[in-house]
């Protein structure tokens, strides 16, 4: 599972800071984004987008400040998140406390907006966008560089994997060499002879059985035969890994599998 941690500074304008404590409220906040594995915190700056990646697990936790910019007491203060309509496919959020949440991101991807609310006193507001991104982004896990190296050997060459050539490849995934891996594939002497005298459209079966378990819809072969045909075999597999549904696929084998 992928961590980090992430400070957010939210933050009204300071005041002179008197010498005594005094009827202090909830002014601001520091947001602590925890993965595991982050010895220190990162600073984001306010208005910046929290970036999470695809099917990845963050604990938000969010630190209260005074109208003087001290830390407020964390067992007096308590927030919520007023709205998470607009990322409801995106990411889901749960309470772990009265300043904490845990944030899961869906093998979607896309942005939306978080409202996090500073319940009384004030009442105040922050807006945190949220993006989430695609898997590729971070790079593979040994899990899903096997996963993938199966899949496309399934769909380009209508095999499973020797284990010399998945060693190799699922090393090349691991080192962001995915499209050298695809080069290689689609340039071998293997595949040429697998596919020769063979239609584009069984081409595009072949692929969306291979890497996604079900045959083309009329939107795939919208999008990709043409292509197909004009040769452009790099660039419709690439795509087709890369997409939501294909990462989803991913994330349940890769995540919830033992």
């Amino acid at each position: 599972m992928l961590r980090a941690l992430i400070v957010l500074v939210l933050s009204t304008p300071v005041t002179a800071q008197p010498t005594q404590w005094a009827k202090p409220y909830v002014a601001g906040a520091r947001l602590l984004v925890q993965e595991a594995g982050e010895r220190l915190p990162r600073p984001l700056a306010v208005g910046r987008e929290l970036e999470v990646e695809a099917g990845s697990e963050l604990i938000l936790h969010l630190e209260p400040l005074d109208q003087w910019g001290r830390s407020f007491p964390a067992d007096l203060a308590t927030f919520l998140v007023a709205d998470s309509r607009s990322c409801a496919t995106l990411v889901t959020i749960a309470p772990i406390s009265s300043t904490s949440f845990s944030l899961k991101a869906t093998a979607s991807r896309g942005r939306c907006n978080l409202r996090l609310v500073a319940a009384g006193n004030l009442n105040l507001e922050w807006n945190l966008p949220v993006t989430v991104t695609s898997l590729a982004k971070g790079g593979y896990s040994r899990r899903e560089a096997e996963f993938i190296v199966t899949r496309l050997y399934r769909a380009l060459l209508a095999r499973e994997p020797d284990p010399e050539g998945f060693r190799s490849a699922v090393a090349e995934v691991q080192r962001n060499r995915l499209g050298s891996l695809l080069e290689g594939m689609l340039h071998s002497p293997e595949f040429k002879e697998k596919w020769q005298g063979h239609t584009p459209v069984s081409f595009l079966e072949q692929v969306y059985q291979g890497l996604l378990g079900r045959s083309p819809d009329s939107e795939g072969v919208r999008r990709y035969l043409r292509e197909v045909e004009r040769g452009r075999l790099k660039g419709v597999v690439a795509e087709i890994l890369r997409s939501a549904e294909f990462e989803q696929l991913m994330l349940h084998q890769t995540r919830t599998a033992p």
